[in-house]
C-alpha cells in the first residue's frame, strides 16, 4: 500500500512540475517492473535476515544441548553413580601407570574423559581414553558397582576400581592381575621415563624407627598407609609409648616392582620395663605419589628371636 502511494505521488509531481523526459524514463522503468511482477511473477523480494540470524541460532542450540547433557550427567550422578564426578576429576587430563602381571611397567596419559549415561548400566559411568608410552591406545569405563571395563586391541578386560590413601590415587585391579594407578602428577622423571624417582624402602624403614626413637609418634604414624591406620591411632600410641628404644640390626630387600616393595628386617626392642625383644619382621610398602614416598602397608612377624 505504501509503495503504491509513493508511485502515485511520483506521477502527480511529474505532471505538476517535472520535465516530461524524466517522468517518461523513470515511469517507464517502474511500469516495466510492475509488469514483470504481475505477468512473470518476478517481484522484488523483501530482505530476509534469517541467514544472518542462523549463526546465533546455532550457538543457542549448541548451548541448549550442552546444558541438557550437563543436566543428564548431574541426574546420573545423583541417582546412579555418586562417585562419578570425583572419578572424572581424578582421571581427566591426568597420568596413569600400568604394572603388568609379569612385572613390566608402562606409563600413559589420559587424553580425555567424560561422564557417560546410557540406558544400560554396563555402558554407563566415567569413560576415559589412554595414550601409552609404547604407542598403544586403550579405553576404560568406570562403573557404579566399582567394576571397570577396559578395551585394548579389540579385546575387552574386566577388573575393579578403588580409591587409594587419602583419595589422592585411583587404583584399578584387573581380574588377570595387572594394576592401573591414576594420579594427577608424574611419577617418573622426564629424562628417563621408565626409571622410578624414589627413595629406598630400606632407608624408609630405618627412618621410621629413628622417628619412633625420637618419640615423634604422629610423624611415625603418618608413615603408615590408610590400611594400617585403620587400627586406630590410640592403640598405636599405647604400644609405642611402652618402648624405650628400637635397634634396626639388619634389612634386606626382598622384592620391588615400582609401586610395591617388600623388606625383611631384624629388630631389637627395649621396653621401658627393661624387657628386650628380638624378632624378624617383613614389611610391605606401597608408593604414595601424593607425598612422593614409601608408606608401610603391612607388617608380618616371621620369627621371634632369642
Amino acid at each position: 500500500m505504501k509503495t503504491t502511494f509513493k508511485i502515485m505521488l511520483f506521477f502527480s509531481l511529474c505532471i505538476l512540475g517535472s520535465t516530461l523526459s524524466s517522468c517518461q524514463i523513470v515511469g517507464g522503468y517502474l511500469f516495466e517492473k510492475v509488469a514483470d511482477c504481475a505477468l512473470l511473477n518476478e517481484c522484488p523480494q523483501l530482505k530476509n535476515d534469517t541467514e544472518r540470524q542462523q549463526p546465533q541460532d546455532t550457538v543457542q542450540r549448541q548451548e541448549t544441548e550442552r546444558q541438557q547433557v550437563q543436566e543428564r550427567n548431574q541426574k546420573f550422578v545423583r541417582d546412579k553413580f555418586i562417585d562419578a564426578i570425583a572419578v572424572n576429576t581424578m582421571v581427566n587430563q591426568g597420568y596413569v601407570f600400568l604394572s603388568g602381571k609379569s612385572g613390566k611397567q608402562f606409563t600413559g596419559k589420559v587424553a580425555n574423559s567424560e561422564i557417560r549415561e546410557r540406558g544400560n548400566l554396563e555402558e554407563s559411568g566415567v569413560a576415559a581414553w589412554i595414550h601409552w608410552s609404547d604407542a598403544q591406545t586403550s579405553s576404560i569405563l568406570f562403573m557404579k558397582n566399582s567394576r571397570v571395563r577396559v578395551w585394548e586391541k579389540g579385546f575387552e578386560y574386566r577388573g575393579k576400581w578403588y580409591w587409594g590413601a587419602n583419595d589422592n590415587l585411583l587404583y584399578v585391579k584387573m581380574d588377570q592381575g595387572a594394576q592401573y594407578k591414576f594420579t594427577k602428577s608424574r611419577l617418573y622423571t622426564k629424562g628417563n621415563p621408565e626409571k622410578p624417582r624414589r627413595s629406598s624402602s630400606e632407608q624408609t624403614l630405618r627412618n621410621y624407627y629413628q622417628t619412633l626413637n625420637s618419640y615423634k609418634y604422629q610423624s611415625a604414624w603418618n608413615s603408615l598407609s590408610s590400611e594400617l591406620q585403620s587400627e586406630g591411632y590410640q592403640s598405636y600410641l599405647d604400644w609405642w609409648t611402652q618402648v624405650k628404644k628400637i635397634e634396626v640390626l639388619s634389612t634386606k630387600l626382598v622384592s620391588e616392582d615400582g609401586f610395591n616393595s617388600t623388606v625383611n628386617s631384624r629388630l631389637r626392642y627395649l621396653t621401658k620395663s627393661g624387657r628386650k625383644i628380638n624378632q624378624m619382621l617383613r614389611f610391605d610398602f606401597v608408593w604414595d605419589t601424593g607425598s612422593d614416598r614409601w608408606l608401610i602397608n603391612k607388617v608380618e612377624r616371621l620369627a621371634l628371636l632369642n
